[in-house]
């Protein structure tokens, strides 16, 4: 949509200067270093507010039926099947004339409805984009999250949460955008106090008895509210209201060895033909395993690496893929193929050229002769060259370049058709802007 364009330009200016690393070092002596609920008002402006509901607008209107695994929808408290969303949702999506308020006035009326979107940032580049903007100054300071960032959107008058009061992950912080227009309430209480004390339970629905003993926050429009895992808590949102959350997701160690253990799965088992596995006669004879032991034996991260070793390999490259990718996992970034079709020196030479910000852009060494690139949330190799280190260091350094400039002074014996293979496969994965 141009709308989107013209106010990403927007989005990109001003958050140079709104959410910036002073404005970071109040909130975490505001949050006690993040661990203690707090809001802080009227953040965003109405152009950025209007901005979200455009891009919300976008997300549901483009992504949502192909995306419906990542999509919850309550009427009137109760969690509808997928049956109900391909029967009345999907054939009701916004019709591009209308307004998200519109929209949702068309389509639920005066029904009490709560809709999430889980998972934002595998389904659309640009609320990711603009929220990873906000967040950089901060992960700058806090680091990394080991198991990443989840974005999610939440729409509706619900009243209360529909799944009751309850406490979210351990280890996750969660950062609430609140876009309005109505207010939405949230109660919370400690841990111990409403566990021991009050004798409270996960997602317990008799909320009213116990919000006399609640913590209470007013979120308005414009205002971003901040929770730590710590506290259960229950939202009221009895008028229609739009939010987009942030989980910083530090989790616990299982998940983080089940993120590990993916990573190695897709780098042994790296052949495209993953091929049928036959029944087991029996169990004394398997002969699956053997197909999996011709498959593991070609690859130099089974034979010449311990298990140890192999498992801080993938560690060390699934957190320069998330670091790459601003804490988030790789989701719909890549501009289809990541093999797209080669544009030539003529196409590059009169646009201007940087990196995608804040995204980084990450090298390590791959083997002998090769280097493993990280470009948001993927991965790719090429031939080693000074040329493409130099590239790479000038891209992260600023910009932007026109292309004879980003190629000068890389060194002897560098070939341009190094330097286009580099520059199209960042192209093709949105890590590099080319104006």
């Amino acid at each position: 949509m141009d709308t989107l364009s013209v106010k990403s330009n927007y989005m990109k200016r001003s958050l140079n200067y709104r959410l910036d690393s002073e404005w970071w070092d109040y909130f975490l002596e505001k949050t006690a270093d993040l661990r203690r609920p707090a809001i802080c008002k009227n953040v965003l402006s109405g152009d950025e507010r209007n901005w979200f509901e455009q891009a919300l607008l976008e997300l549901v209107s483009t992504r949502t039926r192909d995306d419906s695994q990542k999509l919850r929808l309550y009427i009137e408290g109760n969690l509808m099947n997928t049956g109900y969303l391909y029967d009345n949702f999907f054939p009701n999506l916004p019709d591009g004339r209308e307004s998200i308020l519109q929209w949702l006035q068309r389509t639920f009326g005066d029904v009490k409805f709560a809709l999430l979107i889980n998972n934002c940032e595998l389904m659309n580049d640009t609320i990711p984009t603009a929220v990873v903007r906000y967040l950089s100054p901060l992960l700058e300071k806090t680091g990394l999250p080991c198991n990443g960032l989840q974005i999610d959107a939440i729409i509706g008058n619900y009243g209360y949460t529909p799944f009751g009061i309850h406490r979210d992950n351990i280890g996750d912080a969660i950062f609430h955008f609140h876009l309005g227009p109505a207010p939405k309430h949230m109660y919370t209480w400690e841990t111990g106090y409403y566990l021991n004390t009050l004798h409270g339970r996960q997602n317990e629905q008799d909320i009213e008895s116990f919000i006399p003993f609640a913590n209470k926050f007013e979120i308005t429009e414009g205002d971003v509210y901040y929770m730590p895992w710590t506290e259960y808590h229950v939202g009221y949102t009895p008028e229609i209201s739009m939010s987009v959350t942030v989980t910083i997701q530090s989790g616990i160690k299982t998940n983080l060895v089940s993120n590990m253990l993916k990573q190695l799965s897709a780098d042994l088992l790296v052949s495209a033909d993953q091929g049928h596995l036959a029944s087991e006669k029996t169990p004394s004879s398997p002969r699956a395993f053997s197909r999996l032991d011709k498959e593991l034996d070609r690859n130099p991260l089974w034979n010449e690496y311990s298990f140890y070793d192999a498992l801080k390999l993938t560690y060390d490259k699934f957190l320069l893929k998330l670091g790459s990718n601003c804490g988030m996992h790789a989701g719909v970034s890549a501009r289809g193929d990541q093999n797209p079709i080669e544009r030539t020196g003529d196409w590059f030479k009169d646009r201007s050229i940087s990196v995608n910000d804040p995204f980084p852009i990450f090298w390590r060494e791959h083997s002998e002769g090769l280097m493993e690139i990280y470009a948001r949330g993927h991965d790719f190799v090429l031939a080693k060259e000074t040329l493409v280190e130099t590239m790479i260091r000038r891209l992260n350094d600023g910009g932007p370049y026109s292309y004879s400039s980003l190629l000068e002074n890389t060194g002897e014996g560098n070939s341009e058709k190094r330097a286009l293979e580099l520059l199209n496969r960042l192209y093709a994965l949105k890590a590099i802007v080319v104006e």
